[in-house]
C-alpha cells in the first residue's frame, strides 16, 4: 500500500512555482507569475452583457409595475426589478399588468381585491401574490356551494333593483 498524498492547495502550488523560478534566477518569469497570481479575476464580458440584456428585458415590466403601484422607478429600482423578474417568469407582460391593476373600477384589482376596492394602489408584492387570479374569479360564483350561491344571487338582485329605481 502506498501512503496517501498530502493535500496540495492550488495557491500553495502557485507559490512553489514562483519560488522555483526565483531560485533558478529567472526573475522576469517570477515577477510575471506573481502579478498573475495577485491580479483580481475578471468576470467575462458575456456575464455583464447577459445581466444588461436581462435588465433591458425586465424594464418594461418594472415600468408597468411602477405605473400601477404609483411608485418612482428610480427610487424603488431594486424592489420593482425583483418583482418584475418573478412576474416575467410567470409570463407577465406590461399590457396585462396595466389592464388588470390600473385604477379602472372594472379592472381586476379594483373589482376583486379588498385593498383595490378601498382605492389603494397595489404594492409590487400584491401584484405577484394575486397574479393570474382574474381567471378564477368567475369560477367562484358557480362554486356549487348553495349558501354562497344564494347570497351571491341575492346581492345581484339587490343591485338590479337599485339600478331600476
Amino acid at each position: 500500500m502506498t501512503a496517501a498524498q498530502p493535500f496540495r492547495h492550488p495557491k500553495r502550488e502557485t507559490i512553489r512555482g514562483i519560488l522555483k523560478q526565483y531560485i533558478q534566477g529567472d526573475i522576469e518569469v517570477c515577477l510575471g507569475e506573481i502579478e498573475s497570481a495577485l491580479a483580481p479575476k475578471k468576470k467575462g464580458a458575456a456575464d455583464g452583457e447577459a445581466k444588461e440584456t436581462q435588465a433591458n428585458n425586465l424594464y418594461p415590466i418594472a415600468e408597468a409595475l411602477a405605473y400601477v403601484c404609483k411608485m418612482d422607478i428610480t427610487l424603488n429600482r431594486g424592489r420593482l426589478f425583483r418583482e418584475a423578474k418573478a412576474l416575467a417568469l410567470a409570463g407577465a407582460t406590461p399590457e396585462t399588468i396595466k389592464a388588470n391593476y390600473n385604477g379602472d373600477p372594472k379592472a381586476f384589482w379594483r373589482a376583486s381585491d379588498w385593498r383595490g376596492q378601498k382605492g389603494q394602489p397595489p404594492k409590487p408584492e400584491n401584484v405577484r401574490e394575486t397574479w393570474g387570479q382574474w381567471n378564477t374569479i368567475g369560477q367562484v360564483v358557480g362554486s356549487g356551494n348553495k349558501g354562497f350561491d344564494t347570497v351571491v344571487n341575492m346581492l345581484r338582485q339587490m343591485e338590479a333593483n337599485n339600478g331600476d329605481s
